[in-house]
């Protein structure tokens, strides 16, 4: 069942009391109100796609998720509900956890796509708890930050960028201003280059000097009269940019003095390595500068007492500054009062001590703008060391789209607690209806059935006493009545199964081909009673042996027959079942009618409950409209699909796809026999085409030359034909039914022709009695198969036919027992009848009175309990509701006493109008052989009484 869970919201949600999801498998819910409330629970959660919201249990196996989850993984629901979270979550060294005294945990994370790629997100994990505070599982809320890591990359990688660049530029010596200071005249330029160098120049107004950058030059007016001249060039990151040259006018100078000249050429090599360097540095600074100015995020650089001393144009639009009004200004200028420290010291502890800066970094705070307005930001902070002292790098990220995400993730979680205790009211009230429901119907089951028993067992020793003509149509319509009620009765149970989730299907395997041939013969009867044709039609591509469930499968098949019967007024219904063209490894089985059709635009209602063409068709057809439901829900079970072709008066054809696995053989199935047929003439004479059209196709396959005639006159006809030839036939199958001359005539006719007096015949036809069936013997027909004939059949004919087999026994399948025919198989046997009906006890009584079984009654469980330790039983029926003790609390006394004594268990089999399957399980829990249930007809009774009583014991053992 459904338990409700409550989760504690997360940290940021304090006002926020507990939500509660009640989940269970992700399966639907019963009743229309719960209907109703989970489709407000979708409609929050469809309402917030832009966050991941994924419900696990305490084993972290996953029950919801929202189509935020769907589009953010690239999962679809039915992929991960059932699934581990685990596969979800990238971890590396350890998976996430949640304390037990934890209510929430935030952190960020990465999700796994079904792509394989991974997403960073922002996981808020809640824990979710019952309603006894009991944890019960986990709430993942997720929010893809991928956008925002990628900004915090390029940031961190910007940040990394410029502090290099500003630890040079901030270093720059004294000579730097000969490249950075534009007001300085060409002269000065020169002239500070001359004044820098050392007093070892002995008369330093002689000396004068040239730079040259590029293409520009810069000169003192007196280098032209040098007496010598020192030289070096300039070189930036080992490329020359340059050259500086000094020169002396001093005649006096001693021009052969090496040891002075060597002195002063350093000096100026030295003069000229700190220019390279200062232009160096004035291009890295020009790089740091452009690099913060197009940082994607807002970037400032403050000096150690917090003012503004760079920011760039991102900064000017989030706070509504131009960068002159903040540079030079304290940092406070751009944060609320709050958050503004109350003198210089805390200001600088919180920008550089690095307790507070770890509180900063990545830390939720707000912003002010210019026009006093506040926005919600994240700062990041980075300390740079330089020549000029700590200065600190800030990158500041307005968050406001995520601020909002935000709260309208805190609302959806708001609306989503009130939408859940609503759902939990609806899931109680769905729960108690569903109860309600489940035993109001199979009371009404058993109220129902245990009448019906009375009816129908009447009925049908009724048909064995001699009557009228009229009294066997009146008996023949309550049979119609009788079997009708009990249709509707197993449909309104079954439709109730399936909404209940209660229908499990097996995985046995069985013999498919035997099942289709089977269902057809049982169908057979309610064909032939409106002269319709039933065939059956498995390619022989089918394997013999799959696994699946074949009740079920029976089940689908009865019901898309029946329908096709009821609404086919002439002609006939064909079962087929072939591999599925457009799905390999698939079956395709279709019920193909020539009956009342549908129209096309009623079409998309042939599948729903309770659905009818129309109000006139009830009246003519009769039926619930449930069986078409109940058999799309069954192949739906199985993974199958259902469709329907029809138009209106061209009949219908109902197919549905399905895979069974194919199973191994049983070594104890015995082998159809395949008769030598390749390069032999048959002639097959039908007048209806799909037989001729299947007789063709099982005998083609194994080599044989077909000729098909639709009628006795042609099929004369061509005999004549081929004997003319030279190529005589080599053997016949005639239809029994035919117009004009049906198949007994045409076998006489073909008898008096001298050539085809010892023709093998073999005949096909749903009944031969009374003269016709003498008849057969006259004519000396080899084989008879009866319709629908199978595959197997069709052949084991030829082979008995053409001398390659034995004779075959006369099929029972379509002959009527004969009254008395169970009744005098039976052995004596010794019956406990445990009933506390009347009409029930004398109803089987009735049923053995010309058996040599001896019954004896008891009204309830305990009497029969007396009665079974005082005497020696056969078999014991035993009633489940009784009074005083009912048949579930007598069969366990029983065996308990059984086994007290060490007594081999007598078969006990349940005869009950509780026709549940639950019902069934429980009896056998308790101990019963089998499960029988009313209304039984006679046939049932006594064929259960030999199955469970031959050998007497050692079978029920």
């Amino acid at each position: 069942m459904r338990m409700p869970l409550t989760t504690k919201p997360p940290r940021s949600l304090k006002n926020a009391s507990h939500h509660k999801l009640p989940i269970k498998e992700n399966a639907l819910p019963q009743h229309s109100s719960e209907f109703a409330s989970r489709a407000h629970l979708h409609a929050i959660l469809a309402a917030t796609t832009e966050f991941s919201i994924i419900a696990t249990d305490i084993h972290g196996t996953i029950t919801l998720l929202n189509a935020g989850a769907e589009r953010m993984l690239g999962y679809r629901a039915e992929d991960l509900v059932g699934k581990q979270i685990s596969a979800l979550l990238h971890v590396d060294g350890a998976a996430i956890q949640l304390a037990r005294n934890e209510d929430a945990v935030e952190r960020d994370w990465t999700y796994l796509r079904k792509d394989g790629s991974r997403l960073p997100v922002s996981l808020t994990m809640t824990a979710i708890h019952d309603e006894q505070g009991i944890m019960t599982g986990y709430l993942h809320t997720a929010k893809d930050t991928s956008d925002r890591k990628q900004m915090d990359e390029a940031a961190r990688q910007q940040e990394i960028f410029l502090r290099e660049r500003l630890k040079e530029t901030t270093c720059l010596y004294a000579l730097s201003k000969l490249v950075e200071d534009e007001r300085l005249t060409r002269n000065q330029l020169v002239q500070d280059v001359v004044m820098l160098l050392p007093p070892a120049f002995r008369y330093p107004e002689t000396i004068s000097a040239r730079i040259t950058l590029g293409e520009q030059e810069f000169t003192t007016p007196a280098f032209l009269k040098a007496v010598w001249i020192l030289s070096a060039p300039i070189q930036v990151q080992g490329n020359a940019v340059g050259h500086i040259e000094v020169y002396s006018h001093a005649e006096q100078l001693p021009v052969d003095e090496s040891p002075f000249l060597t002195e002063e050429r350093h000096l100026i090599e030295n003069v000229a390595q700190r220019l390279g360097s200062a232009i160096d540095r004035k291009q890295a600074e020009e790089q740091f500068r452009l690099a913060v100015e197009s940082a994607p995020n807002g970037m400032l650089l403050t000096n150690h007492e917090g003012v503004i001393i760079m920011v760039n144009a991102q900064i000017e639009r989030s706070f509504g500054y131009d960068r002159h009004e903040l540079i030079g200004q304290l940092i406070e200028i751009l944060l609320p009062e709050r958050f503004r420290a109350q003198h210089p010291g805390q200001r600088t502890s919180f920008f550089h001590n690095p307790q507070a800066r770890a509180m900063g970094v990545g830390r939720d705070l707000f912003g002010r703008r210019k026009d006093g307005s506040e926005f919600p930001l994240e700062i990041g902070l980075n300390p740079i060391q330089t020549a000029q002292g700590r200065q600190v790098l800030a990158a500041i990220v307005d968050i406001t789209d995520r601020k909002t995400a935000e709260l309208k993730l805190q609302q959806a979680a708001a609306d989503l607690e009130h939408r859940n205790r609503e759902l939990i009211v609806a899931h109680d009230k769905a729960m108690a209806a569903t109860r309600a429901k489940s035993a109001f119907l199979a009371s009404m089951s058993h109220e129902i059935r245990t009448p019906m028993n009375a009816i129908v067992g009447m009925a049908d020793l009724l048909q064995e006493t001699p009557l009228r003509s009229d009294q066997e149509q009146y008996l023949q319509r309550l049979g119609r009545a009788s079997t009708s009620l009990l249709d509707l009765i197993n449909d309104i149970l079954d439709i109730s199964k399936i909404e209940a989730g209660h229908v499990k299907l097996e995985s046995v395997p069985f013999d498919l081909h035997d099942l289709v041939d089977k269902t057809a013969e049982m169908m057979a009867l309610r064909a032939r009673a409106k002269s319709l044709e039933l065939i059956a039609l498995v390619h022989p591509d089918i394997p013999v042996f799959v696994t699946g469930d074949p009740t079920r499968l029976r089940q689908i098949l009865v019901n898309l027959v029946s329908n096709a019967i009821k609404f086919t007024e002439r002609g006939e219904v064909l079962i087929r079942l072939e591999p599925a063209e457009s799905e390999p490894g698939a079956f395709r089985c279709s019920v193909t009618d020539t009956g009342i059709g549908i129209a096309k635009d009623q079409l998309h209602t042939i599948f729903d409950r309770f659905s009818q063409l129309d109000s006139s068709l009830t009246r003519k057809y009769g039926g619930s409209g449930l069986g078409l439901n109940i058999t799309k829900n069954l192949v739906e079970l199985m993974n199958g699909h259902i469709d329907v072709d029809s138009c209106l008066g061209g009949g219908s054809t109902f197919s549905f796809t399905v895979r069974l696995s194919e199973a191994p053989t049983p070594e104890t199935t015995p082998k159809p026999p395949t008769p030598d047929i390749r390069g032999r003439r048959i002639l097959v004479v039908d007048d209806i085409s799909t037989n001729r059209l299947v007789a063709r196709f099982h005998l083609s396959q194994l080599g044989a030359l077909v000729i098909e005639a639709n009628s006795g006159a042609e099929a004369l006809a061509e005999l004549d034909r081929a004997q003319r030839r030279g190529e005589p036939i080599d053997l016949a199958i005639m239809d029994y039914h035919m117009p004009g001359m049906n198949g007994l005539e045409l076998a006489q006719a073909i008898r008096e022709r001298p050539a085809y007096a010892s023709l093998p015949l073999v005949m096909h036809a749903s009944d031969i009695r009374g003269e016709a069936s003498q008849c057969r013997h006259e004519l000396d027909i080899k084989a008879y198969a009866y319709k629908p004939v199978s595959r197997v059949r069709l052949l084991e004919s030829l082979a008995v036919a053409l001398g390659q087999s034995s004779s075959l026994p006369m099929p029972t399948a379509n002959t009527p027992t004969q009254p008395g025919q169970e009744s005098s198989a039976l052995p004596p046997l010794r019956i406990l009848l445990v009933e506390d009906l009347e009409d029930n006890r004398d109803l089987v009584a009735l049923f053995l009175k010309d058996t040599p079984c001896r019954i004896e009654v008891a009204e309830n469980g305990e009497i029969a309990v007396q009665k079974f330790q005082s005497a020696e039983y056969d078999l014991v029926f035993m009633d489940i509701q009784m009074p005083v003790m009912d048949g579930r609390a007598a069969t366990v006394a029983i065996r308990e006493w059984e086994h007290e004594h060490h007594r081999a268990p007598t078969p006990i089999l349940a005869l009950t109008a509780n026709a549940l399957k639950e019902e069934a399980d429980l009896s056998l829990a308790a101990g019963c052989t089998a499960h029988l249930t009313k209304p039984i007809k006679k046939s049932t009774l006594l064929t259960a009484i030999a199955q469970w009583t031959d050998p007497p014991k050692d079978q029920a053992a």
